[in-house]
């Protein structure tokens, strides 16, 4: 048997580091006590639940905190809920009465989807923009725009028009 032959050791090849990947977007809105917020900013938050499950003290919650930090906050109410029951809620959760008169909390019931609709591009504007915008409720919404609630690209589609904007403004 033939001695083994040597073999050169060549070095790994040097794999490239990956690119920077961003680091993901970080919750601060409706902070816990351990200071982790639950919605993010400039973004498209839902929540989802049965009805009377309390969705709107949550959207309410994360309004009165942003009123405390003296942000801003809008609410579009067509779930017909008044304003002085939405008032009332935020007062009970913490939301600064001054804030509520200094035109830090803005309110619209809108009557139809063109009033909904100049509620948005009212709220829009760079010097208007929202910190946190609220729609209360998407059931009522959706056929504002002529969609189906059992239909997800209608909702895709309204949502997309009504609170896309907010998100980015």
């Amino acid at each position: 048997m033939p001695p083994p032959v040597p073999v050169a050791k060549a070095d790994p090849p040097k794999v490239p580091d990956p690119p920077k990947v961003p680091d993901p977007p970080k919750p601060d809105i409706l902070r816990r006590t351990d200071g982790v917020g639950l919605f993010y900013r400039n973004e498209i938050n839902q929540l989802y639940g049965d009805p009377e499950d309390g969705k709107t003290m949550i959207a309410l919650a994360a309004c009165a905190e942003t009123l405390r930090d003296g942000g801003t906050a809008l609410f579009i109410d067509l779930d017909d809920n008044g304003v002085e029951s939405i008032v009332a809620r935020l007062l009970m959760l913490g939301a600064p009465p001054r804030a509520l008169r200094a035109g830090q909390f803005r309110y619209s019931s809108p009557a139809g989807r063109n009033q909904l609709e100049r509620a948005i591009n009212d709220s829009t504007g760079s010097a208007t923009a929202p910190d946190v915008a609220v729609i209360d409720c998407v059931g009522e919404l959706v056929p504002l725009f002529d969609g189906s609630n059992n239909d997800s690209d209608d909702f895709t589609r309204i949502i997309r028009v009504t609170a896309g904007p907010l998100a980015r403004a």
